[in-house]
C-alpha cells in the first residue's frame, strides 16, 4: 500500500469527521516486521470516525496528523508497552520548534485488524520518561534518532 494514497485531504478529513465517508479510514502501512509483534495479520492501520472526531476536538489535530501515523511508524521509536499494542514515540521537528507525540496501535479481532488507539502530542520529557521505563523493561523494539 502506497502511502500518498491513506493521506487524507482536509476535504476528505472534514467529510470523515462529520460522517459523510464512512466511519473507518486507512491511514498506514504497518510492517510485517513490527505486525508480528503485536501480533496482527492486519498490516492495514485504521482509525475509527469517533477516534477521529476526539483527537480533532480533545488535542486539536487535524488531517496532517493522520499523515504523519506512517511517518512515525516508520521513523519513530517503537515499544511495547502491553500484550497486543506497540506505542510509537516520534519527534517531529520539521518545522521549528520540535513537536513530540505519541501514536499507539493495538491488534483485534483475534489478529485480523489494526486499529490506532492513541494519537496525541505529548512532552519531551513524557517521551524521554516512556523512553527509559522501555529500556528498563527490555521492550524497546526500534530505536529513532533525535537531537
Amino acid at each position: 500500500m502506497n502511502s500518498a494514497a491513506m493521506f487524507l485531504t482536509h476535504r476528505q478529513y472534514m467529510r470523515f469527521l462529520n460522517g459523510g465517508m464512512i466511519n473507518v479510514a486507512v491511514v498506514a502501512f504497518l510492517p510485517g516486521d513490527l505486525a508480528a509483534r503485536m501480533p496482527t495479520l492486519s498490516t492495514d492501520v485504521r482509525i475509527d470516525g469517533d477516534y477521529a472526531r476526539k483527537i480533532w476536538e480533545k488535542h486539536r489535530l487535524g488531517h496532517e496528523a493522520l499523515g504523519l501515523v506512517q511517518v512515525m511508524i516508520n521513523s519513530g521509536w517503537c515499544t511495547k508497552s502491553r500484550p497486543g499494542q506497540l506505542d510509537f514515540l516520534y519527534v517531529d521537528a520539521s518545522r521549528g520548534k520540535p513537536r513530540c507525540y505519541i501514536l499507539g496501535l493495538k491488534g483485534t479481532k483475534a489478529g485480523q485488524e489494526t486499529w490506532v488507539t492513541t494519537l496525541h502530542p505529548t512532552s519531551e520529557s513524557e517521551i524521554r520518561r516512556r523512553l527509559r521505563r522501555a529500556k528498563q523493561m527490555d521492550t524497546l523494539i526500534r530505536t529513532s534518532t533525535w537531537s
